[in-house]
């Protein structure tokens, strides 16, 4: 090798320099010279001896670690399969990430009655069997919408702060027209109203390419604790009225009404042992 054959010259060199004190100074250069040769021996020499380790007892411990590796790459996948499978991560994800963010902003919006709007995209699996967005789709959408309406406008916030929280306890749906794969829509939510103990929602979907309505979704939130109109004049921050419910309203309202007592009949009936 170069280094060794350096190594020689540099040796004969100092011998014949001893002979000469005259050249001192060029014996000192020489030494340090031989001083970082040494070193880069002696790098060289522990590199060349790391070598055959991974042959045998260096390979073994390479290979232990990547086994290692493998197997926790493997049950992080399990995991997450596990968590695919068992639960709706995605609606999770959609409902988790915005309330953490609006959580953290602290801003919510003070008009409660004026629309919020979600945006949203048909994806193939929303899809049904005639490639347009499966009805039970749109009720999801609307649930996620609502959320987003609630975290917004602060209603679940302030309604904690009450002791209290809501129910949903019925919801009413109309098509009027599909959505087609990839196709963008929006949910427009607002508050319609609100009673002794309930609050009630209207959600239109639309389609942005030229405002039609497409499905129309109503909903109705039993309050739980405080009265709505408690409620509302927290997140108003004066008191405020209910305004007068749409036709179409009472009417979903008085169905309501008449199926909880007949629900009530038959629930009385069958307690009485008359039926079977």
């Amino acid at each position: 090798m170069a280094v060794f054959a350096r190594y020689d010259e540099l040796k004969r060199e100092i011998d014949a320099l001893v002979a000469k004190p005259e050249e001192l100074k060029q014996l000192v250069q020489l030494l340090r010279e031989n001083q970082e040769l040494k070193s880069i021996l002696r790098n060289q020499y522990k590199e060349n001896t790391l070598l055959p380790a991974l042959d045998g007892q260096g390979l073994q411990v390479v290979s232990q670690e990547l086994v290692k590796m493998i197997f926790w790459l493997c049950a992080v996948a399990l995991f997450l399969l596990l968590l695919i499978w068992s639960t709706d991560s995605w609606f999770l994800l959609r409902v988790g990430i915005p309330y953490l963010y609006i959580s953290k902003r602290k801003e919510t919006i003070k008009d409660i009655f004026r629309t919020h709007v979600f945006h949203s995209c048909v994806l193939p699996a929303d899809l049904d069997f005639m490639g347009h967005m499966n009805n039970a789709r749109y009720l999801r959408e609307a649930d996620i919408a609502r959320c987003h309406f609630f975290f917004r406008y602060g209603i679940l916030e302030e309604l904690s702060s009450l002791g209290g929280y809501l129910v949903m306890t019925a919801s009413c749906s109309r098509f009027r027209h599909e959505l087609n794969v990839f196709e963008g829509f929006d949910i427009q939510t607002r508050l319609l109203g609100w009673d002794d103990r309930t609050i009630y929602l209207e959600q239109h979907f639309v389609r942005p390419s030229d405002d039609f309505v497409v499905a129309v979704v109503l909903a109705r939130f039993n309050v739980i604790g405080p009265t709505p109109a408690a409620l509302m004049k927290r997140l108003a921050g004066m008191k405020v009225e209910s305004p007068e419910m749409p036709e179409e309203v009472h009417h979903w309202m008085k169905y309501n009404q008449i199926s909880s007592q007949k629900m009530r009949t038959e629930g009385d009936f069958q307690n009485n042992g008359k039926v079977r």
